[in-house]
């Protein structure tokens, strides 16, 4: 069969499915008493209701003020941590280094914040992807 068979036959199933499907849209709206005006009716007004569909408001609510960011990382609050992981970046012992502080083995630390535990876990994930990646593919083309 040539292609443009093939096409003619595709385009003339999908017009007969749209035309389908427009004909049910067409009785589910009679059977709800819900007029629709043909799209070439220049005697409607541009701004007619129709049926008893609501009135959207699509203006904006007003916005609350931006909250401040602060800039720096939460890990820079505890400068000694912070040096460690510098100093182990890039090597594996930097994953042991992190689990011990992540996980308290001796019951008596009183925690991270959310933030330095945050930064704490996503240095971890970066750290470990660092050193699956061929350095290669780390550095801009």
């Amino acid at each position: 069969m040539p292609a443009s068979s093939i096409a003619d036959s595709n385009t003339a199933r999908l017009v007969e499915r749209m035309r389908r499907r427009i004909e049910r849209l067409e009785r589910i709206l009679a059977a709800n008493n819900i007029h629709v005006p043909d799209s070439d009716d220049d005697t409607l007004p541009v701004s007619t209701t129709i049926g008893d569909f609501p009135t959207i408001d699509f203006s904006e609510r007003p916005r609350a003020p931006a909250k401040r960011v602060d800039p720096h990382a939460a890990l820079e609050t505890m400068p000694r941590i912070l040096e460690n992981v510098m100093q182990m970046w890039g090597t594996e012992a930097l994953d042991g280094y992190l689990a011990r502080l992540v996980i308290d083995e001796r019951g008596d630390r009183q925690g991270f914040t959310m933030d330095v535990m945050d930064e704490l876990l996503t240095l971890g994930r970066l750290a470990r992807i660092g050193r699956t990646v061929p350095a290669a593919a780390m550095r801009p083309a």
